[in-house]
């Protein structure tokens, strides 16, 4: 990268990326020095903002014939810390150098990581379904409200889906477990089994089709989560990490909404290993618990980081490139004071977990930066920017109100109910912006930087983010490609609430990032328990989702989405509280102000959780 402007954002170059094998991937930014060094820091605030959480995990386990505690199974001799400060002094002392990481692939930044030394506490399977309870800490009240003395108990609830002599309840329990907790997951993973798609998963699945299904397809009534994406994934041999590739067929009671899991087919790599698992079969909770897996990696690469990380830091990027930002005299273009607030840390925040990859990621089989950014290219491959608005994916999938809708609206799929109302919100404020902003005789059209950014963010060596208009004309046009990146950071928030990630992430068996046996086991291999766990994450995996989970859950955003002095405090537009867009902007604010009462009501006990949703996407 000789000649690079160190003060100033960049990217990886596009022919870098097809070098590499990622050529669909949307633009990488790189970072000027100074806004990487100041979110470094931040970030090793961070690592000491948690450490009241991680010592919170003092309740004791007998695993492997060790007694201890859970910080000592989950972290071994201690928690892996410094990383952060160690890369900011190394920025410091040669700038270039730490480009040439991402760039030149040096020093093994984006390498294979070396494989962590052998430890007896945490590298063992657990014994016993309540041990999943090892990854809660006593902290804010974690523990005590995942484990109640009346009433419903979630860690009852979680370990009967961990029962193999119990297979009807982990089929039923498989899907409100995605339902309910893949809000910070962005799980939109549900299709309805329409057209040809029915002949095609029928061949799918073969000699193990039931007939049964015919009547639930023609009924409406059959759906699929579709995840043979992963069959592009290397397994991580190193450290023993899979992500299997699953399609998981599920079938709806009609009268009570509820979906129940029917069959699971797992391939490995390439589609090998192909084995279709049913309840009836021994190994079924194998299969449940392998579909569970990749829904945990979609979610955390694809559902997450690739829809509000990686177009959104894209779309920013070409944003910096194209619209004035007020500097030289040149007036701050509109769409800039919009997007400008919300914009802060996530190009930096991207560029740091490509540099301390096998630090920051959290320990799926996705094992290097590169492995990852293949990844990205691979999903990006033929997806639209619009095709991922949480309404056009529901329409797309087929997935309805009243199919999901018992006793009140979307109570069978909650995080849908979320979803959709922020996007409300956000449509809002962005109608709101885009009339104020433009008028008939200043439209969009007459507007030469917006149609650059627009042209900038669709163009391969700049954003080569897929699916953007040619042109926007009218407001019609703008709005929904402002509402779509606007929602986008905004939902991004919602992860880091308390109640986003506990009880139901953090009870790893729910969501394993990974199997730890490259081995897809026969159907009919009978499953006690104790060989169910040694297929699950091991301690030390489990300690990885630990700190990843925590580092949303107990660490202060830098700037939340609500202001603490008020919602009328910091506003975005000139003008005072009743310019029409500050206005919309406050009213904005009042929806995910009152979503966060409903979301964390108590969380910690008589703290508000009103100032843990960020105004930018931070981590």
């Amino acid at each position: 990268m000789s000649g690079l402007d160190l003060d100033r954002p960049n990217q990886i170059p596009h022919a870098f990326l097809t070098l590499v094998g990622a050529r669909s991937c949307p633009g990488v930014p790189l970072c000027g020095i100074a806004e990487l060094l100041d979110t470094l820091v931040r970030l090793a605030g961070r690592e000491i903002e948690v450490e009241q959480a991680n010592k919170g995990l003092t309740n004791t386990y007998s695993i492997g014939g060790t007694t201890a505690r859970a910080i000592q199974f989950l972290f071994g001799t201690g928690l892996k810390s410094g990383a952060f400060s160690n890369l900011k002094l190394l920025i410091e002392a040669d700038p270039r150098s730490v480009l040439k990481l991402i760039t030149l692939h040096e020093h093994g930044a984006l390498g294979d990581p070396a494989a962590p030394p052998p430890n007896s506490l945490n590298n063992l399977p657990l014994e016993s379904a309540s041990q999943w309870a090892i990854s809660w800490t006593n902290y804010a009240g974690v523990h005590e409200r995942a484990t109640p003395p009346t009433g419903a108990d979630p860690l009852d609830t979680f370990s009967a889906a961990l029962n193999p002599t119990d297979p009807a309840t982990a089929s039923r329990q498989f899907w409100p477990t995605i339902a309910e907790y893949g809000l910070g997951y962005n799980l939109l993973v549900l299709q309805k089994v329409r057209g040809g798609q029915f002949a095609a998963l029928k061949a799918l699945f073969g000699l193990a089709w039931a007939p049964a299904w015919d009547a639930a397809a023609a009924a409406g009534l059959l759906y699929v989560i579709d995840l043979r994406v992963f069959e592009s994934l290397t397994p991580d041999t190193a450290n023993q990490r899979f992500t299997p590739a699953t399609v998981t067929l599920l079938v709806q009671d009609p009268v009570t909404k509820e979906l129940r899991a029917v069959a699971v087919r797992v391939t490995a790599q390439g589609g090998t290993q192909v084995q279709v698992y049913v309840e009836s079969s021994p190994a079924w909770l194998y299969g449940l618990q392998a579909a569970r897996t990749s829904v945990t990696v979609y979610g955390i690469w694809l559902g997450h980081v690739y829809h509000w990380h990686i177009v959104t830091a894209a779309m920013f990027l070409a944003a910096g490139e194209t619209l004035p930002d007020g500097s030289g005299g040149t007036p701050v273009h509109p769409i800039r004071q919009l997007l400008d607030p919300q914009s802060q840390y996530l190009a930096a925040f991207d560029e740091v977990l490509l540099l301390l990859w096998s630090y920051v990621a959290p320990p799926t089989s996705v094992a290097t930066g590169w492995d990852f950014l293949r990844l990205m290219s691979h999903f990006a491959t033929g997806r639209g920017y619009f095709m991922d608005d949480p309404k056009a994916t529901l329409d797309r999938h087929g997935i309805t109100e009243a199919d999901f809708s018992a006793q009140s609206p979307w109570d069978r799929y909650p995080i849908v109910r979320t979803f959709l109302a922020v996007w409300d919100a956000t449509a809002a404020y962005v109608a709101a912006f885009v009339d104020h902003t433009y008028t008939p005789a200043h439209p969009p059209a007459a507007d030469a930087a917006l149609q650059a950014w627009v042209n900038a963010a669709a163009d391969p060596s700049v954003g080569n983010v897929p699916g953007l208009p040619a042109g926007v004309g009218t407001n019609d046009e703008l709005k929904p490609l402002l509402t779509s990146l606007i929602y986008r950071v905004t939902m991004h928030g919602a992860a880091r609430l308390l109640s986003t990630a506990n009880p139901g992430l953090t009870f790893v068996a729910n969501y394993p990032p990974c199997l730890q046996n490259l081995t897809v086991p026969d159907p009919g291999t009978p499953l006690t328990q104790a060989t169910l766990f040694e297929y699950l994450p091991r301690t030390g995996t489990i300690g990885g989702m630990v700190k990843f989970y925590y580092t949303f859950s107990f660490s202060r955003p830098y700037e939340p989405f609500v202001p603490e002095y008020g919602l009328d405090a910091n506003l975005f537009f000139p003008g005072g509280a009743d310019e029409p867009r500050n206005a919309a902007l406050i009213a904005y604010r009042r929806v995910v102000q009152d979503l966060i009462d409903q979301l964390s009501p108590v969380s910690p006990p008589n703290q508000s959780q009103r100032y843990q949703w960020p105004r930018s996407i931070e981590t």
